[in-house]
């Protein structure tokens, strides 16, 4: 029997090959290696896990080591969602190179939460889950204009953005769509005579009709329609076109072809995005100019006035920043607006003002027709999205429901 004492190195790798065998522990004060060289950290994939209910209302969760051993897993809030199995043995598929274990992650109720990942060491991998409510898919459509097929054309969705059908199909472009109160119609927007006249279709598309005839020598066109709760007439707002000043005005017509719109706000001010009350008045943007060269006063506020133009009052003064885009709730209680990139919430009359969605490049507000959601355009880097909100939820539970390249916009929820 030899008496010969073994290197350190030696004795270090002899170590290591008997706390690799079997995947026993190394002993203290030893260095411990991962089969296939130097030990790796746990990690789980998605790092983000977005959750919808009901639809979607489960996800998988994977983690990854180089170690055999139990994986063992919990969230930080099972009223958010729950993680099963809570412990499970990592296992190695034919042809990977490192131990995986999946794990079932379901939402229990709409909110965000961690899920914690904890490897034998003791290593840890954590997952962020939002879970959010899916809108009601009970025949309520989403309209909106998007440029995804080439020029920009119409399309209906259901809240979710599920059961796309597109409306509109010509060489012109059309926009800003508003359904009539009974869904049985849409007024939108379309340059196909060389500027922008208002037309007039069912809600599938079909029938369409023209509403204005206006031309260059007039004007570049009426834009934004709105229809009134009887169904009966439309708001919208018409530029003047060269020759004619800053000067935009609203105008209100009977909801058939040919009627004759008249001008119920005149000045030299920027009238625009009108909105109807139940009550029948309109509310609107404005934006008063310097007489002279067009030099702004300030910012955009939002009024109301009554359908012939009277009694026009002022809502919001916001200093620093401009007010637009507004709409009211189907109870018509609440109106919503963009102020600053962001989307607050005021009573009828002005008060109570208060933010819904922070200053992140947002527009064209728009309640479904329960009130308990709202519908908005993102701007983002490289084009805009329609999101949708539950009221009372945080903002970082709005759902993509167009999630496309192309650009989206003019969202109306009937």
């Amino acid at each position: 029997m030899s008496n010969r004492i073994m290197s350190p190195a030696v004795a270090l790798a002899v170590t290591v090959l008997a706390a690799c065998a079997g995947d026993q522990p190394a002993e203290p004060g030893t260095v411990e290696l991962a089969r296939g060289g130097n030990a790796a950290p746990l990690t789980a994939t998605p790092t983000s896990l977005p959750l919808v209910l009901p639809s979607a209302a489960t996800g998988t969760v994977t983690a990854r080591v180089q170690f055999v051993g139990v994986i063992s897993a919990a969230s930080s809030d099972a009223a958010c969602a729950t993680v099963s199995p809570l412990d499970l043995p990592a296992t190695k598929p034919a042809g990977s190179s490192v131990y995986v274990a999946s794990f079932t992650v379901t939402a229990e109720g709409a909110g965000s939460c961690t899920i914690t990942l904890t490897d034998k060491r003791g290593g840890t991998a954590t997952v962020q889950v939002v879970v959010r409510e899916a809108p009601p898919v009970d025949g309520t459509r989403l309209v909106f204009t998007s440029n995804r097929e080439g020029n920009n054309e119409l399309y209906t969705s259901n809240g979710d953005g599920s059961d796309l059908v597109r409306l509109t199909e010509t060489a012109a472009n059309e926009k800003d769509p508003a359904f009539f109160p009974d869904r049985s119609k849409i007024v939108y927007a379309s340059d196909e005579t060389g500027t922008w006249n208002l037309f007039m279709a069912n809600a599938d598309g079909t029938g369409r009709v023209q509403l204005t005839f206006y031309d260059l020598g007039e004007g570049f066109g009426a834009v934004s329609p709105a229809v009134s709760p009887d169904g009966g007439q439309i708001a919208f707002m018409l530029f003047p076109g060269f020759g004619g000043g800053n000067q935009l005005h609203i105008h209100v017509m009977d909801a058939v072809a040919g009627a004759t719109p008249v001008a119920i706000t005149a000045g030299n001010t920027q009238n625009g995005d009108p909105a109807w009350t139940l009550d029948g008045r309109i509310v609107f943007s404005s934006l008063e100019f310097d007489p002279g060269p067009p030099v702004t006063s300030g910012f955009p506020s939002i009024w109301i006035m009554f359908a012939n133009g009277a009694s026009p009052t002022r809502l919001t003064n916001a200093s620093g920043t401009g007010d637009g885009n507004p709409a009211v709730s189907p109870d018509g209680t609440t109106i919503a607006f963009v102020r600053g990139g962001g989307i607050a919430l005021m009573d009828i009359d002005g008060g109570n003002v208060r933010f819904v969605v922070a200053g992140s490049s947002s527009g064209s507000p728009v309640f479904s027709p329960d009130g308990s959601w709202l519908a908005f355009l993102r701007f983002q880097l490289t084009d805009s999205e329609i999101m949708v909100l539950k009221f009372g939820e945080p903002e970082s539970s709005a759902l993509n429901v167009t999630g496309n390249t192309a650009g989206d916009g003019s969202p109306d929820w009937k």
